[in-house]
Parts: structure tokens; sequence; C-alpha cells
């Protein structure tokens, strides 16, 4: 039986909000580590995923995206097959978008589908919850294509694992996964061709 949840309305209006948040999610993937906000975009409160992952799925997901979701996150398992028509895997590995509650429920970056040589672009991408994109006391230095010279990223939620985890991914390029962290409003890209270091310069940003 499929719950009431399941059949929860998504965006007031598709056709506008669903671009607005595609330009919103190129611009966090295009202009990398800078945090974008979402306006304009009206969801029902019912909606079983929080705002902007809820805008992300609705938006990115189709019938010929897979998707995966973390244990926080599965009750909206039904709701996006009534929206979108996306199969759901059981599997993260066999997912061409995974949507994780939390850096703590995400599986390791190295065990997504990182692409192959001849389709890099066929590989995971993650829209990971419970960031915070520009906030937060650690900080890293981040460079790559889409950023002048380098730039200062905050993310409150990360943690060394997960930056060991995207050293290794950054190793990987072309191959590896491009990440969407989503905060309460906010979203920040982190495409696979930026690399972080540690940063130990205080709160001064270098542009």
């Amino acid at each position: 039986m499929i719950d009431a949840k399941a059949l929860a309305p998504g965006f007031d209006d598709y056709v506008v909000s669903s671009q607005r948040v595609f330009r919103l999610a190129l611009a966090g993937l295009s202009r990398p580590c800078l945090a974008w906000e979402l306006n304009g975009v009206r969801l029902a409160p019912q909606t079983p995923l929080p705002p902007l992952a809820a805008a992300l799925a609705l938006t990115l997901l189709d019938s010929a995206t897979p998707v995966w979701l973390s244990a926080s996150w599965r009750q909206a398992a039904d709701w996006l097959r009534f929206h979108r028509g996306c199969p759901v895997r059981e599997q993260a590995d066999e997912a061409a978008f995974v949507l994780a509650a939390s850096p703590a429920e995400l599986p390791p970056l190295s065990a997504l589908n990182q692409g192959s040589e001849r389709y890099p672009d066929s590989s995971a991408t993650v829209v990971l919850g419970s960031v915070m994109p520009l906030d937060g006391q650690r900080a890293w230095l981040a460079k790559g294509p889409g950023i002048d010279g380098s730039i200062i990223f905050r993310g409150h939620g990360l943690d060394d694992d997960f930056l060991e985890q995207w050293r290794l991914n950054r190793a990987s390029y072309p191959l590896g996964t491009d990440v969407l962290l989503a905060g309460d409003k906010h979203l920040a890209g982190l495409p696979r061709s930026v690399s972080l270091e540690e940063w130990p310069g205080g709160d001064r940003a270098c542009m």
C-alpha cells in the first residue's frame, strides 16, 4: 500500500520552478564553493524531503535516472516514483543520483558509479543534505575550474573523512562523482574537478 505522503504535491508551478532550480544547480557546479540561494520556488509543506533536496530531486530526476536514498530519506521513495517515475535502487553503486540526508549516511564516494573513460559523465551525482555551505568552523582552500585563483570554502557538517574521500575523488578525475551540498536554502557545488586542502590561515579568503 502506498502511503498518503507519496501523493503529496511537489512544485506549485513545475515549469517555472524546475527552470529556476536547474539554473541554481548549474550555477553551483560552474561556480563551485559559493553559496547560491534558492528563491521564487514554492513546495507543498507535506514534501517528504527537505525543501532544497526535494526541489533538486523534482528537477534532476526522471524515469531514466535511477536513484538511491539514504536511510533517513527512504520515506521519499514512493513520492519520487509518483512525481518523477524514477527507479529506486537498493545498491548505491547502481544509482545515477545518490540522495543522502547527511555525510554520515553517505556511502564512500569511491563505492559510487565513477563513470568510464569513454563516458565519464555517466558517473553518479550526489545530493548531500545537512550541510550548510559557507558556514562552519573548518575551512578549506578550494581550487579548480570556475574558481578565480582560489577561495576559502566552509561546509558545516563536512569532516576529515569526507576531505580524504574528496582527495581520492579528485585524483581519479575525469572519473569520479560530483556533489551538490544542500542546506536549508543555500546550495554549493563540488564538481570532481575541484581540489580541497586544509586552510590554516584564518578567515581571509583568497580570490
